[in-house]
């Protein structure tokens, strides 16, 4: 099953993908809502002046767990600093930088 919503401020539009093969992992959703506020306050410090971020949100669930990957564009100030600070969250598994900024945790 995949699901997709859209979701946007004034600086950021996110579309959400939600993929499950099987009935979904039961997750704290007001602990993973503070897991996203974190990223969303560390991203908008390094955000670009009048800058508008696409970004998806995906979650998919591989066995007992729901793998999360965020990813945006590479337009930021100091993405160097910015992934830095990324990682040094307890619960983030990867920052990479590809083609995209890719942040990935596991619920």
């Amino acid at each position: 099953m995949a699901l997709s919503v859209n979701w946007q401020s004034d600086s950021f539009k996110l579309q959400f993908q939600s993929m499950f093969d099987q009935p979904p992992v039961m997750i704290d959703d007001e602990l993973l809502l503070t897991k996203i506020q974190k990223i969303f306050r560390i991203l908008s410090s390094y955000q670009k002046e009048y800058q508008q971020y696409l970004g998806t949100l995906i979650f998919k669930q591989v066995n007992h767990t729901i793998d999360i990957h965020l990813s945006f564009d590479l337009d930021w100030n100091d993405l160097s600093l910015l992934k830095q600070e990324l990682q040094s969250l307890p619960y983030i598994k990867e920052v990479k930088e590809d083609k995209l900024l890719r942040i990935e945790w596991q619920e």
